[in-house]
């Protein structure tokens, strides 16, 4: 559950305080069936400090639910769009464009280019071996 979750929720961590950052004092709490999981820690960059609580339950439900709540406000659902004044564009959803990128980027790094945003992919595995590891001695 751990490995497969975390992995959005710390590149939207990436995405609003960008650049070099820590994970401050991460703590899991597991429930006694091992069915949820809460884990706590503080994105900490330069510029920001993020406390951070993921939620993990374990559902039948497909699609799972989420959201994204970012000082007290909670977003239910990831639709987009630009706003000005009283007019708003609602934006279409960036997942196919986002694929067909990583598909150039694959090809041109199979053809001998370098591997592009290296540091954040970096800078996020490492992210998921210390919140996996936090889990695993919370387990124990």
């Amino acid at each position: 559950m751990v490995g497969d979750a975390l992995s959005h929720p710390l590149s939207l961590l990436q995405a609003l305080a960008p650049g070099p950052a820590e994970l401050v004092d991460p703590a899991a709490c597991w429930s006694q069936n091992g069915a949820a999981l809460d884990l706590r820690f503080t994105f900490q960059t330069a510029q920001s400090s993020i406390e951070t609580l993921v939620e993990l339950r374990q559902t039948d439900n497909t699609p799972r639910g989420a959201w994204l709540e970012v000082n007290g406000v909670r977003l239910a659902d990831y639709s987009m769009l630009l706003a000005a004044g009283e007019r708003e564009l609602d934006l279409a959803d960036p997942l196919a464009s986002l694929l067909q990128g990583f598909v150039t980027d694959l090809q041109a790094v199979l053809g001998g280019a370098p591997p592009p945003h290296t540091a954040a992919l970096v800078q996020r595995a490492n992210f998921l071996a210390q919140l996996r590891s936090t889990c695993q001695q919370a387990s124990s």
